[in-house]
């Protein structure tokens, strides 16, 4: 290459020619490194995205209100990153799961998009026709949330529920963790909720986002007695606040297990795996956020009338997870309104690694995994695994 800077007529040739040995050496190594998905990273669009909100939904009125607590949750997410200066490296990814007709139509969602211009919100689509061939629920969190994870171009996935109100405290440590370098973006960030009250309801959808500055720290803690610990601030296995993964881990761990179609522990195999993979956890609420679980369900009726997923489960995940080969079109909604923006396939996201942390990932094809127990014993890791000041 040093002999291509003279001035021979020849040496342009012998130096076009060493550019393309270059590249293909180039391209074989990254290759060697990384495995492509189905999809490509567009690097112009989304090279600065670091945080991807997930969610999933269904145009339903499940316990009533259902599109109005997923508005209200939505505006909620959209001005917390704009008074914290992240809608530049912030976006949300909702997987639209079994409706009829799409959820971004809805009244109830125009507001949004009209007042947060800056809010980049993406609509992946799964018909009910590809839908039923997945499972016999009718909204399967675990694929929903797979599909919306695989399409997600942050390097940071966090997912939370349609209903579930992220605290201004937590949006001022995501603000710290920018201003400081994103220290902790290579770990598992995760927090339990609080539990808002029916009382407090019209307030909250009125302005969530002050209602939390308001009365945040007065709201108590989610418990639940289907769990074997009541301080679900503090047991990872309860009700999630934010469970918050890097996307390579998450990609690399296999995502949730599709076998749990049904309600409750599904992040308890996640959680297993990973912690296999040597991730770090840390628990949010003694990493510098002020207020302990600064994330709040909405209030909604409730019907305990449910099929529950069994505990521990072996993996049942194929390598097509979270619909890999299905073509899923996308909308974005940005600008203050929405447009048909492709199909996921060309939209954009990143590689996916061979290995993490030395370890193969479950889509390596020499290595097989389907069938193999997410948690050693039917037990979840101990809690000094995890990063807890």
């Amino acid at each position: 290459m040093i002999k291509c800077l003279g001035r021979s007529p020849k040496r342009p040739y012998i130096c076009v020619i060493s550019v393309i040995i270059l590249i293909i050496v180039m391209k074989l190594f990254r290759d060697w490194i990384y495995k492509p998905a189905s999809f490509h990273y567009n690097i112009r669009s989304y090279k600065q995205m670091k945080l991807s909100f997930i969610l999933m939904t269904r145009n339903d009125n499940y316990r009533g209100t259902t599109m109005e607590r997923l508005a209200t949750t939505l505006r909620e997410v959209c001005t917390g990153m704009e008074r914290n200066g992240l809608s530049d490296v912030s976006e949300v990814v909702i997987t639209d799961w079994n409706s009829k007709s799409p959820v971004y139509q809805i009244d109830w969602l125009q507001p949004v998009y009209y007042h947060h211009p800056s809010c980049k919100i993406y609509w992946v689509k799964v018909s009910p026709e590809i839908a039923a061939k997945q499972a016999e629920s009718p909204l399967s969190e675990v694929h929903a949330l797979n599909v919306a994870a695989r399409f997600a171009h942050g390097e940071m996935i966090l997912r939370i529920d349609q209903d579930t109100l992220v605290g201004p405290a937590f949006f001022h440590w995501l603000k710290i963790q920018r201003q400081q370098g994103w220290p902790e973006i290579n770990k598992v960030w995760w927090s339990g909720r609080r539990d808002t009250e029916r009382f407090d309801y019209e307030k909250i959808v009125k302005d969530p986002y002050r209602f939390l500055e308001q009365y945040g720290k007065a709201i108590p803690y989610w418990f639940d007695n289907w769990f074997p610990y009541r301080a679900t601030k503090d047991y990872f296995g309860a009700a999630i606040g934010v469970f918050a993964i890097p996307k390579d881990a998450w990609m690399c761990s296999g995502g949730y297990n599709e076998g749990m179609i049904y309600f409750a522990y599904v992040e308890w195999g996640f959680f297993c795996r990973l912690h296999k993979y040597g991730v770090p956890f840390i628990n949010t609420n003694y990493w510098g956020v002020s207020v302990h679980s600064p994330f709040y369900h909405i209030w909604h009726p409730r019907n305990d009338n449910k099929r529950f997923n069994p505990r521990f489960m072996s993996y049942k995940n194929e390598r097509n997870w979270g619909l890999l080969d299905e073509n899923l079109p996308v909308v974005g909604c940005y600008g203050g309104t929405c447009n048909d923006i492709g199909t996921w396939d060309k939209v954009g996201s990143r590689f996916i690694p061979y290995k993490l942390n030395g370890y193969s990932c479950f889509h390596n094809k020499t290595h097989v995994f389907k069938g193999a127990p997410e948690c050693n014993k039917e037990k979840l890791p101990f809690v000094n695994r995890f990063i807890v000041i």
